[in-house]
């Protein structure tokens, strides 16, 4: 059955690619459910590193609150405290726990 025009699909996911990012989104919430609300350092794919509380998790993104100077594009802005961040999980390369 084709779909009309205006509903074709222009992506879909590989079943592989749909089991796999499933399972990081469970490995992801099992090894920092524990950290929450512990400061953190986070670095994303791009090299932006952020330093912040983990305050929220959620099956895509990462809450990160901030205590002032970056606004969400990653700039220094000495106007923003106590900012939440949310971070796409998938843009994520480390997260550190910091002492």
């Amino acid at each position: 059955m084709q779909l009309p025009r205006s509903q074709q699909i222009i992506y879909q996911a590989e079943p592989s690619h749909v089991h796999m990012i499933k399972g990081l989104k469970q490995k992801f919430e099992h090894s920092c459910n524990p950290y929450l609300n512990h400061k953190v350092r986070v670095e994303t794919l791009d090299g932006v590193t952020y330093e912040g509380m983990l305050v929220q998790m959620d099956g895509c993104h990462v809450h990160l609150q901030v205590q002032g100077g970056y606004d969400r594009r990653g700039l220094y802005n000495p106007y923003y405290y106590n900012q939440i961040l949310p971070l796409v999980l998938f843009d994520l390369l480390t997260i550190t726990l910091l002492l």
